[in-house]
């Protein structure tokens, strides 16, 4: 659309369904160009089909340059997180993610599935013939293939962040050198004593009183940087009470979660041939029962946007013209002074 605004309908719709066609060549390319990844392909199980032709279903993607970058990272903590696609060919990309040294989302791998219904679900294990039924109804045919425009996304996400991790200095990552910093704050009020035996008496103005002994694990809270800072003053050979922080929060490891890059891909004409007999066809769309949802689904976690709006449920209105209850001035119909909802006579 950028290049050629005026492009016709019709041949915008033969361009986008030529998108599937990219099959087993590309992953095949994909593979060539960026060692280590692993794409799988899932078709529906139709006997009925020609041999050569299968039936899309769902595609999984894992970048080998991603996963190098997961494994710099040192932080195992995985989430799935997933979107829906809306347009002429309707899908669900559920990305595994991961968190980055400075608490940012890292994404892994990625699938994209058909669209999830819990209300079929339902329907099921109520009448399972009614959920055959339903599934008998004809669907529209839907083409989209979007690994080509994920690829490219990550691609150009890993560009963007290493251009922000060159500006900053020093040992930690920005957002947790905020977060230590009011460590340090609060560390500042509090006072340690140290007994020469690898242990620390650290007490505040707020009468608390704890025991600290440090050691390689010891996780940098308020007692334990006042301890480290006790010893740093009594002459003792510690390290900057920055490196006692846990090594997957330093900036020089998220420099090497993002020095692995994604390569980009030939031109489609010269492209190695996969040889994969089989050719795909479009996924199958499923028309979901019921009205389709405006708004997103929200999380349990998620806070209510209209939380502090008042519902009208339940509520009886009056009508301002003559302040009768169980209508407005809108539906008045000229009830006058008869009290009661549809009485008295229409006033001329």
């Amino acid at each position: 659309m950028t290049n050629n605004p005026r492009i016709l309908v019709n041949a915008l719709h033969k361009e986008l369904c030529r998108k599937p066609e990219l099959g087993m060549d590309y992953v095949l390319e994909l593979h060539n160009t960026n060692p280590g990844t692993r794409v799988m392909i899932d078709v529906y199980p139709e006997t009925s089909m020609p041999i050569t032709t299968r039936t899309f279903k769902r595609t999984y993607v894992w970048l080998g340059v991603l996963k190098l970058g997961f494994k710099d990272g040192l932080r195992d903590f995985l989430r799935v997180d997933g979107i829906f696609m809306k347009g002429p060919y309707p899908r669900q990309v559920l990305t595994d993610v991961g968190l980055d040294s400075n608490n940012d989302i890292y994404h892994v791998a990625y699938v994209v599935v058909e669209i999830e219904s819990t209300m079929m679900d339902e329907l099921k294990n109520i009448n399972e013939d009614a959920h055959a039924w339903v599934c008998k109804i004809p669907a529209n045919t839907c083409l989209n293939l979007t690994s080509v425009y994920i690829r490219e996304y990550l691609m150009n996400r890993l560009c963007v962040v290493q251009k922000e991790i060159y500006k900053y200095e020093g040992i930690l990552n920005p957002t947790i050198t905020t977060i230590f910093d009011k460590i340090k704050i609060d560390a500042a009020k509090h006072v340690a004593k140290y007994n020469r035996a690898g242990k620390d008496q650290v007490s505040s103005t707020w009468q608390d009183q704890y025991l600290v002994k440090l050691n390689e694990q010891s996780s940098p809270s308020r007692h334990v940087v006042c301890a480290i800072w006790e010893k740093i003053e009594n002459g003792e050979n510690n390290p900057h009470v920055d490196e006692w922080v846990h090594p997957c929060y330093r900036l020089s490891t998220w420099k090497a979660m993002y020095l692995n890059k994604i390569d980009p891909l030939n031109v489609r004409s010269i492209w190695h041939k996969s040889g994969c007999p089989f050719t795909l066809n479009p996924p199958k769309h499923k028309t979901h029962v019921g009205r389709p949802k405006n708004k997103r689904r929200r999380s349990v976690d998620e806070p209510n946007s209209q939380a502090d709006k008042l519902t009208r449920k339940n509520l009886t209105i009056t009508c301002s013209k003559y302040h009768n209850k169980g209508y407005n001035s809108r539906t008045c119909k000229g009830q006058g002074d008869s009290g009661h909802v549809g009485g008295g006579s229409k006033l001329c």
